[in-house]
């Protein structure tokens, strides 16, 4: 009988983060049923803090998908998802090629703090979820490769702030920067342009 105990370890790691990738999908799927109205859609660019992994570095810039859902009628508080897919890292040398993807994940609640004119200023907190691959490919095969290609799930939150600056009736400028709080902590600064799908509410109009 064939016994594997790395093997078995191996899948004990990874059913914590199957679980975190459930959890964060069935949110973003409630986010979706409940009775909210979508309030726009913005996308840009995400440039976050360079990390190690698997002796080389995550890569950048990022580029970002948001929608907003208002959550209350004066539209001060929204639930936003967010997914973000980063410039591939890639190292080439005369003996291999690795190449470093990242993704990341963020489901947000979101309050506008201030709302005056041509400027409006937010804060905002929720789960985030980051996704790294690493592809390992030897281009000299001598027996000694010490690399291999890895696959990690990181799990835990992000707290932020930014400034909404008008540009046009349907049209914001949004810049903003995030901590996230788990094992591969990063510090994101993104900007983005926001479509609004509705006419904005009096209440939120600028």
């Amino acid at each position: 009988m064939d016994q594997n105990p790395q093997g078995s370890t191996e899948v004990k790691k990874r059913l914590p983060a199957t679980y975190g990738w459930i959890l964060i999908g069935m949110l973003l799927g409630f986010s979706l049923t409940i009775e909210a109205q979508t309030h726009r859609v913005g996308g840009g660019l995400y440039f976050a803090s360079v990390n190690s992994y698997n002796t080389g570095e995550t890569g950048n810039p990022g580029f970002s998908f948001h929608y907003w859902q208002s959550l209350n009628r004066s539209g001060t508080i929204h639930l936003v998802p967010s997914i973000a897919v980063y410039n591939p890292y890639k190292l080439k040398t005369g003996y291999m090629v690795l190449s470093n993807y990242m993704f990341h994940g963020d489901l947000n609640l979101q309050y506008t703090l201030y709302n005056q004119g041509s400027v409006g200023i937010v804060a905002f907190g929720g789960l985030h979820a980051t996704q790294l691959v690493s592809k390992y490919t030897p281009i000299v095969v001598t027996g000694d490769e010490t690399l291999e290609n890895r696959d990690d799930r990181f799990f835990g939150g992000n707290l932020g702030a930014g400034l909404e600056l008008y540009m046009a009736p349907k049209w914001d400028f949004n810049v903003s920067a995030k901590y996230i709080l788990s094992e591969y902590s990063q510090i994101v600064i993104g900007v983005q342009v926001a479509y609004y799908f509705i006419k904005r509410r009096k209440a939120y109009r600028r």
